[in-house]
């Protein structure tokens, strides 16, 4: 896959996300974040920005987040403010020049130092 900046039409495949993480992995091994729990998939640290749109609460959303770190099913960011567990958004993610376009569900949302941690799912097959 070419690096390229320019959003892709559509919403990503899970198999061409699992080709940019291949790709985080292939050029940087190091960002391999240990685990705290059990989890399905490794995770990797990843710098960028997400641009969030959808709907809360019947209201529009539009935003940038801090990408933290991305894995084969979902992603770590950190958000501004506080978005509900279960919001469905589409997400643009920046991944070592390529921007893939994703829906998510938020599976949770902890205050922390300079915002939220935000924990999403991604949700392939809608």
């Amino acid at each position: 896959m070419a690096a390229t900046n320019e959003v892709r039409e559509g919403f990503a495949t899970n198999e061409q996300w699992n080709t940019a993480i291949a790709e985080v992995v292939d050029t940087d091994v190091k960002t391999e974040v240990k685990p705290r729990c059990r989890r399905s998939h490794q995770r990797y640290a990843a710098d960028g920005e997400i641009k969030v749109t959808g709907q809360i609460d019947g209201k529009p959303v539009k935003q940038a987040w801090d990408l933290r770190q991305v894995s084969l099913e979902g992603i770590s960011a950190r958000s501004s403010q506080e978005i509900p567990a279960e919001a469905r958004l589409e997400f643009e993610v920046c991944i070592n020049g390529h921007v893939l376009r994703v829906r998510g569900k938020i599976k949770h949302c902890t205050q922390t130092i300079g915002g939220y941690k935000v924990g999403i799912k991604l949700l392939f097959d809608e």
